[in-house]
């Protein structure tokens, strides 16, 4: 921190609890929502490709709740990741 007279000095502790919502690949932090967004949708989508419904109702509500789902986590890990200090 910079006091009145321009001088610096370290703050023993510093809260880091925001680096529990990411998630690291190497040398990228993604937020953990956007991963869990990433594997329903790939869920959903193996799942209609591999058995897909007869019912049409079946198949639009599926993609229904996906999209929703999916859209739900989308914006909240936006919302994580513009709250990084």
């Amino acid at each position: 921190m910079k006091d009145e007279e321009g001088k610096y000095s370290v703050i023993k502790e510093v809260d880091v609890s925001f680096m529990r919502q990411f998630v690291k690949f190497g040398r990228v932090r993604v937020p953990r929502l956007l991963f869990y967004a990433v594997f329903i949708l790939a869920m959903s989508g193996s799942y209609l490709l591999l058995s897909p419904p007869s019912d049409l109702r079946a198949v639009v509500f599926i993609l229904a709740l996906t999209a929703l789902t999916v859209g739900f986590l989308a914006y909240e890990s936006w919302v994580v990741w513009k709250g990084i200090p």
